[in-house]
Formats: C-alpha cells, structure tokens, sequence
C-alpha cells in the first residue's frame, strides 16, 4: 500500500521530544505501508521534503505552494524567481518528486498575508481588499500549472469551500497536466462527480469522513478513482466523526495500559477503544498485528518512545481510513487496499517500481 500526504515528516514545527522519525517510519511499514510521499507546501518545504526523501528509498515527495502560502511568490526576490526555483528543486529532486503540490484554491488566509503592501492599503473586510487575495490566489495557482505542464508530472490538488472556483480552473487547465488526486476531499456528490469526470481522483482520509454527508460521498466514489491518506499530522479519525463506527466493527485487543506508560497509579495513555457500554468488548489476542485500531498515546511533555503522540497523526493510521471505507463500502478490505494501491501507482509511480525491501 502506498500513503499519501505526510506533512508530519517534514518535522522542525511538530519537535516538541525527542525526534521519533525512525520509529514513525517503523510504525508505519509494520502495516503495510510500501512508500510514503511527503507533501511540499512552499518552495523551503518542498526543498525539505526532497532531503528527508533522499533518507529512505521508501520516501517521496511533493513540489508546490499550498493556496494559504501564495504570499511567498511576492515576498521572495521576485515571483518568477520563486518559480523559477520550484522548477529547480523538481529538477534537482529528480525521481523522488512525483507530484506538483500541494497547490490548488482556499479562502482561508494567514494573517502574515496582510504584511504585503498592496493589502495595506485597505481594511481586511474590505471588499477591495478580498478580490486582491481571491485574484492573488488565483494566479499562483495557475502558476502551478505551468509548472506540472513543464515538468510533466501529476498534480496534488486542494479545494476547501471554494464554490464552483475550483472545478471552474480545473476544467479551463486540464489540458495542462497528466492527472492528479484532489487530496482530503469534503465536498459534495455533484462535485465529486464533476472531478471523476475530468479523469481525477479523490483523496479521502480522517477529515474527509466527518459527517454522515461525507460517507456517503465516500461510498460513491468510483472504486477505480479512490485514493486514500492520512494528511499527518492532522485528519486523524475521532470519536465524534461519523466513521468511528464503522472502525471499530471488530473485537478489540486488550491492553495492559500500565505495562506500556511505564506508570503507576494515575495514567495519563490513551488509545481510541471504544468506552465500556459502547459495544466494546475484550478480547485477548497472541500479537499486535491490529493495534493501529487502538493507537497507545502520550501527551508530547511526557513523549514515551514506541507510543504516538497525542493529537499527531502519523501515516500508520492509513489503515483507519481503509476500514471505515472498507465497511461503508461493504468490500473486502484486502481487495479494496489493493485496488487503491494500483490507483496510487499508476498516477504517481507509473514504471512500477521495486518494492525496495524485495
């Protein structure tokens, strides 16, 4: 199985303990996991992304400016440098870069956008002020596809609550790019069907299964257009989500919780078993091989080696979000699992590489 989106192994901001890499990397191949593609949300991470690529044979990355970074194009030397540069670094990346992006539209802006000189000039509700940002985005993401036209590579696409604009821009440039998965899809049924349409497929992970809504469009995205991810280290699978049902539709390990915290008297692991009167039930198994259901963790001032840190997702959790699909679907979970790895590898990997652990 190949796992999409890791922004969780481009680590500087998420080192809050000592740096647990290789057992994130570990915790991740003992389920399954073949390769795993790290996403580049700007010209330094993408840069980044590469480096920790070229660690591991089983890592990849991205090259691209995610919508809420655009601002960089203009607080760079100037934004055909910054361009100019993304094509190095895809260049300079060679066959670990198997993607353009993250990139795509979003409303959201941070507030170091407001710095810039042109927006100065305005109150930030101002309406001026909202068609710069609007049109501002706009344009770096049609950058973007000047550089998957130039380099030939598929896309990594994002669209948060952007109305038609998004499927709009998709259709005036998919002449453009080879093809492409928009990642963390929420959106709604017709939009789905909109981006089938135009040969794309669709990324699900945690946050794309929230509501009942959500599975529904899940459960209707065709099989040979699905792909899934856990976008690290956020959109991890709550209790409070639609799916966490279907995920645990299967007797659960029993732990011995102060055997893993190391503690006595009050503990402060957790894991995501379901509540005692919930359906739960405990049952002993001989190994481990499903743990990734009830994932130990620990709060990150008290990081333990060998247990997640709490509220971090981490790629390994790839298997969450091929249960619930599984279930909602009503399909073989081994069956589907292999039907999204060949999805994944006939966009992003098309000369079928070696899997490097034969």
């Amino acid at each position: 199985m190949i796992v999409l989106n890791q922004k969780s192994l481009i680590p500087n901001s998420f080192l809050f303990y000592t740096d647990d890499f290789k057992l994130v990397l570990e915790r991740a191949m003992k389920v399954g996991l073949e390769s795993i593609i790290i996403t580049g949300g700007s010209l330094s991470e993408s840069e980044k992304a590469i480096q920790i690529a070229n660690t591991n044979d089983r890592l990849y990355a991205t090259v691209g400016c995610h919508p809420t970074r655009v601002n960089e194009f203009d607080h760079y030397s100037d934004p055909q440098a910054y361009y100019d540069n993304l094509v190095k670094a895809v260049k300079n990346g060679g066959s670990k870069v198997v993607a353009i992006g993250e990139c795509g539209l979003d409303p959201y802006f941070p507030p170091t956008i407001f710095q810039l000189k042109d927006f100065q000039l305005f109150p930030s509700n101002n309406h001026k002020h909202q068609k710069l940002l609007k049109k501002k985005k706009n344009r770096y993401f049609e950058k973007q596809f000047d550089l998957a036209e130039t380099t030939r590579l598929p896309m990594f696409l994002h669209n948060r609550n952007t109305g038609s604009d998004f499927v709009t821009m998709i259709k005036q440039n998919r002449h453009r790019f080879t093809s492409g998965v928009v990642h963390s899809f929420t959106g709604s049924l017709e939009e789905m069907l909109e981006l089938v349409n135009l040969d794309l497929y669709i990324g699900i992970n945690g946050c794309s299964l929230k509501t009942e809504e959500n599975l529904a469009v899940a459960k209707q995205i065709p099989e040979n257009r699905l792909m899934i991810e856990t976008d690290c280290p956020y959109c991890d699978i709550k209790k409070t989500h639609a799916s966490y049902k279907y995920l645990h539709m299967v007797p659960q390990p029993q732990v011995n919780l102060e055997e893993h915290s190391g503690s006595q008297g009050t503990n402060d692991t957790t894991s995501n078993t379901p509540e005692k009167g919930k359906g739960s039930k405990d049952v002993v198994f001989d190994d481990n091989d499903e743990m990734w259901l009830n994932p130990l963790s620990k709060l990150k001032n008290k990081y333990q080696p060998g247990l997640m840190v709490k509220g971090r997702n981490e790629p390994f959790t790839i298997r969450q979000v091929l249960r619930v699909l599984a279930n909602i679907r009503n399909q073989d979970e081994t069956q589907l699992a292999h039907i999204v790895y060949e999805n994944t590898k006939r966009v992003f990997f098309p000369l079928s590489r070696q899997n490097p652990s034969a």
